[in-house]
């Protein structure tokens, strides 16, 4: 967070809602399961504000479990083999974790509809105030509802980016439910330090772009 390079541990769970850099050699392999917001938090009984932008090493949480997972995973044959490993292991946490909140289907709605819905709204569909929606809100998702759909609308206009490279930035704005171009490129300084352009020309070269995926 401040910087630095950090050595990561063989597992390590994090939620970040500012970019991270990941400096790799030439020969690496990364196993990333991506959670929808609160998920995690849920599945490891933990406030999720002790995850947002914080990288912490799986096995100080997990326990020894996580370990033989791992142990297995150096294990495999293939990387394909490694799915059905961390699957079972997904599959015992669901089955272990709580129901899922009333809040979970609120956050849906504003991961589909980023900037559209009010914090009135919201409270109002989840029964509660709105003091006590964002109270609850942020204990679940770890932030508070409007930062999070700022998150949410920014990421959505990186994804249609990704789909539509020939679109320009006004364009991606409007069609990701920004008012004009200038409040995208606001959450773009906030939330990266660069401008729309500068950070897609970083993000082109992420490790996983170099092997031809694209977050779409």
């Amino acid at each position: 967070m401040d910087g630095l390079p950090l050595a990561s541990p063989p597992s390590q769970l994090y939620g970040h809602v500012v970019p991270t850099t990941r400096y790799v050699g030439r020969d690496f392999l990364i196993f990333q399961v991506v959670f929808q917001p609160g998920v995690l938090s849920r599945l490891l009984g933990i406030p999720a504000t002790e995850l947002v932008n914080q990288m912490v090493d799986a096995e100080a949480v997990l326990g020894t479990e996580i370990r033989r997972v791992n142990e297995q995973l150096a294990n495999t044959a293939a990387a394909l083999d490694m799915v059905p490993v961390v699957e079972a292991y997904l599959a015992r946490l669901i089955g272990r974790a709580p129901a899922a909140p009333p809040l979970e289907r609120i956050g849906q709605l504003l991961l589909q509809r980023p900037g559209q819905l009010s914090v009135d709204w919201l409270a109002g569909q989840a029964c509660l105030s709105p003091r006590q929606f964002q109270r609850r809100f942020v204990a679940h998702r770890g932030i508070g509802p409007k930062l999070f759909a700022r998150v949410a609308r920014f990421d959505q206009a990186m994804r249609l980016r990704n789909a539509c490279p020939q679109h320009d930035w006004l364009t991606v704005a409007l069609h990701a439910g920004y008012h004009d171009y200038q409040h995208l490129v606001r959450d773009f300084g906030q939330f990266t330090t660069l401008t729309p352009t500068g950070f897609w020309r970083r993000d082109r070269q992420a490790p996983e772009r170099a092997f031809g995926e694209a977050e779409v």
